[in-house]
């Protein structure tokens, strides 16, 4: 089976004021699946595949003109990002009633 790796394109949204919400609806609409800002950039992700079917100057010109952003793209680490989120979850106390934790957490807590 061959490996289908994930290409993280890296939007600098700085001339785009007010318009970076329209860009995620559009990348969502054609195959990007997650995104984090960071400032100014936006990092979206898309697998290899799908992004080969996108002209990326193009879309962006037809939809942004003159306030299309740049970007630049880079491979991401192939692995289970959900998880990682995971190992940073830290359980939540709600009125010293309620212990809300992961799997992976102690289960013995005390108030």
């Amino acid at each position: 089976m061959q490996k289908i790796n994930t290409i993280q394109v890296s939007f600098n949204i700085s001339s785009m004021i007010s318009e970076e919400e329209k860009l995620i609806a559009l990348l969502s609409e054609n195959g990007f699946d997650s995104f984090w800002q960071d400032d100014n950039i936006l990092h979206a992700f898309i697998n290899e595949h799908t992004l080969k079917n996108i002209n990326l100057n193009s879309f962006l010109q037809n939809n942004f003109g003159k306030t299309a952003p740049e970007y630049t793209f880079s491979e991401t680490e192939d692995k289970n990002w959900n998880e990682e989120w995971e190992k940073n979850y830290s359980p939540a106390i709600v009125d010293e009633k309620i212990y809300i934790h992961a799997p992976f957490h102690n289960k013995n807590h005390t108030y």
